[in-house]
């Protein structure tokens, strides 16, 4: 049996369309008078007029506690080998959180502390508080000085983590 020539070209361009994607498949389509949808048109993202906006309050003139309009999660060195964790996450960002895992999981505060070590070069040490609310804090002990900490609050099933909210990283 024959085959159409019709049908090769076809062949021949949807091995093409394979091969080099969108571009390829609308000069394909424009070839052999087939049409697509067109793509969805996106919103326009709203923006903010930045002469209004005003310049932000110093780092050491803000207080260091979960209030509102501040991150949902706040780390705080307390001396020499301390860390306070607070935070208040919001309901969507926890639902958020839960469906990203996919499965059922625990409330876990998170702070990973990378410091000097003079076997290893550097060590990171993930530290994990099992947490009941979606607001509260947590003390952190026996954080060697001048380590770097990331925290974040989130769910977790086993070894697998997934952020709710996190802090900005601080130095010890």
């Amino acid at each position: 049996m024959a085959v159409n020539d019709d049908d090769e070209r076809r062949g021949a361009f949807g091995t093409a369309r394979a091969l080099l994607g969108k571009v390829v498949g609308r000069v394909v389509d424009a070839a052999l008078g087939t049409s697509r949808p067109p793509p969805p048109t996106e919103s326009a993202a709203p923006t903010r007029d930045m002469t209004t906006v005003e310049p932000a309050a110093s780092a050491a003139a803000m207080p260091r506690a979960v209030h509102e309009g501040e991150g949902p999660v706040v780390a705080e060195a307390l001396g020499d080998d301390r860390v306070r964790l607070s935070w208040a996450l919001s309901a969507a960002s926890l639902e958020r959180a839960r469906r990203v895992l996919g499965v059922d999981g625990e409330l876990r505060a998170r702070l990973i502390v990378v410091s000097a070590d003079d076997v290893e070069v550097v060590r990171a040490d993930v530290r994990e508080h099992t947490i009941a609310e979606s607001r509260g804090e947590w003390l952190v002990t026996n954080v060697p000085a001048g380590a770097r900490c990331a925290a974040a609050v989130g769910v977790a099933r086993g070894t697998r983590f997934v952020s709710a909210g996190h802090a900005r990283v601080l130095t010890v």
